[in-house]
């Protein structure tokens, strides 16, 4: 236990310090954003509320890749559906350790929060994906206590580890295919204005 312990504090300290460097690097490029005070306070809750759901649907269902994504351009049918499915996978199979399950959705919930709070609340509403990196640390947890056994797709071992097999293949092949965006200043803004046309950063 003790080693494994030692295992999960490594992991999620790496995590923190990537997206905690993520944010110095950010923010020493683009100090300044625009203020809340542009905006609503009504509409910041709405677009944070529906920012959760965009960030827990991407997690889980990574589609709809954006470099500075909002609410407003990411159809977000796509992510109730892979929640509802999951929702309801959870339901029926069940969790081995609802203790680890606990943390992982607090972990989940505090990071994912302050992930928000950084897009909602400084104007550009955008939601950018790295930003789960970290609150993704908490959905994981949270699948490695789901009782898979149950389920006849992950009852035998073979079956297991084809299908995680081909779902590391496929999340690889579209790192690989995604990495292209970011080969250069021009395809980055390219890609951009593409995904996220009311976004004036890309037209700088």
């Amino acid at each position: 236990q003790k080693k494994h312990k030692k295992k999960y504090l490594i992991f999620f300290l790496l995590l923190f310090a990537i997206t905690f460097a993520w944010f110095l690097i950010r923010d020493a490029i683009i100090p300044v954003y625009p203020s809340i005070s542009n905006g609503s306070l009504l509409l910041t809750i709405q677009d944070a509320l529906s920012a959760f759901l965009l960030y827990t649907g991407k997690i889980i269902f990574p589609i709809n890749q954006a470099i500075m994504p909002t609410v407003s351009e990411t159809p977000m049918l796509p992510y109730v559906f892979a929640i509802f499915l999951i929702g309801i996978f959870i339901w029926k199979l069940g969790f081995i350790d609802k203790k680890k399950v606990l943390f992982g959705i607090i972990w989940f919930l505090l990071f994912i929060g302050l992930s928000i709070i950084a897009g909602s609340t400084r104007g550009n509403w955008e939601h950018i994906e790295q930003r789960a990196y970290l609150p993704m640390a908490g959905i994981l947890i949270l699948f490695s206590q789901i009782k898979f056994e149950k389920s006849k797709l992950f009852s035998s071992a073979i079956s297991s580890k084809l299908i995680s097999i081909c779902i590391l293949f496929l999340i690889s092949i579209k790192t690989i295919v995604r990495s292209k965006v970011y080969a250069n200043p021009y395809t980055m803004a390219q890609t951009g204005i593409e995904e996220s046309p009311h976004q004036a950063y890309f037209y700088i």
